[in-house]
């Protein structure tokens, strides 16, 4: 049995040996190939990043020069909303200028009319207790006196006595609610 393990192990170095010595090799070429797949690796790397360098600068001056298209594009509209911009303001003070006239007149105009609205009232007021006064006048004294008198067979019997007529126009009421605070004020008159 010393022999075959003999053989054997011879067998199994010998396995061994041939082994390596196709091993070596290929791992050298492997070495080898593996350092040019790095030194084309770092030099594709290197070559990328040129290109890209070169790109961005190109999409940079590409980008400023759209930039400054837009630019001027935009500019005159610009200016034109700016100017659009200061004639609205200036109509806008204009017209709060004209109302603020416009008010000043509308009022001046109330303050006039006011006074003299006041007094018809109280001149109508005046009119009608005198109407009432001269209609009770009428009716307690002259109408008794005139039935007297016809009583006593002095006046002809054709001749009538004329009714006075009724008023029916009733003064309007104020319907602005800014002068129903003066509605009260002509109460106080």
């Amino acid at each position: 049995m010393p022999e075959g393990w003999v053989s054997l192990i011879v067998a199994l170095l010998l396995g061994i040996a041939i082994g390596w010595f196709l091993y070596v090799p290929r791992s050298r070429a492997a070495l080898a190939a593996a350092d040019a797949l790095r030194d084309n690796s770092q030099s594709f790397l290197q070559l990328a990043k040129t290109a890209l360098e070169k790109f961005q600068e190109g999409a940079k001056g590409d980008l400023e020069a759209r930039q400054k298209a837009v630019h001027d594009l935009v500019q005159p509209l610009r200016e034109s909303l700016q100017k659009v911009d200061d004639k609205l303001g200036e109509l806008e003070n204009a017209r709060v200028s004209a109302y603020s006239a416009l008010q000043e007149q509308l009022k001046a105009l109330v303050e006039t009319h006011l006074p003299t609205l006041r007094n018809e009232t109280a001149n109508l007021g005046k009119a009608v207790e005198a109407y009432n006064k001269a209609t009770v006048t009428l009716e307690s004294r002259v109408l008794v006196s005139a039935r007297r008198f016809s009583g006593l067979k002095a006046a002809r019997e054709d001749t009538q006595i004329a009714t006075p007529g009724l008023i029916e126009v009733i003064p309007r009421a104020l319907q602005a609610p800014e002068m129903a605070a003066t509605e009260g004020d002509n109460d106080e008159m």
